[in-house]
């Protein structure tokens, strides 16, 4: 495909271009929240990957506990537990997960600047992590 030579802009679009060479490397790593999934089942959920609006209603992108990440599925809103919403609002990610990102950003940042390019940087983090730092207000 054509689509997977050029860079993945988000999470989402990563998902999209995964195949099923790559579901070893994809474990999901910790538990956050249940939900409830039919009358009486619940399914774990790993973490909430994005949000999107889709006929006037709230969907969530839901990565499962013990899935891989190209099986995650558009929930609506309503089947998804508020405790779970307020940790995709509010993350507080592990501490470890937290300083891997930070390392890999720092690297990333002194790596370009010792380079010669003057070509815009893409830092990948997860989502979660972006929104622990940045917050939807823009402060930490």
């Amino acid at each position: 495909m054509a689509s997977r030579d050029r860079p993945v802009e988000g999470f989402y679009s990563a998902l999209n271009a995964v195949s099923s060479a790559d579901a070893d490397i994809m474990e999901p790593k910790n538990k956050r929240v249940n939900r409830r999934r039919t009358a009486g089942t619940y399914w774990e959920v790993e973490r909430l990957v994005e949000r999107r609006e889709r006929s006037g209603a709230i969907e969530y992108l839901v990565l499962w506990k013990g899935y891989q990440a190209y099986e995650a599925s558009w929930e609506p809103e309503d089947f998804i537990l508020p405790r779970c919403i307020e940790l995709y609002w509010r993350p507080r990610p592990d501490l470890s997960l937290v300083r891997e990102n930070i390392v890999c950003f720092r690297i990333a940042v002194e790596r370009h600047l010792k380079s010669q390019s003057r070509l815009p940087v893409r830092i990948f983090l997860r989502g979660d992590v972006f929104r622990f730092f940045i917050g939807r207000q823009g402060g930490f």
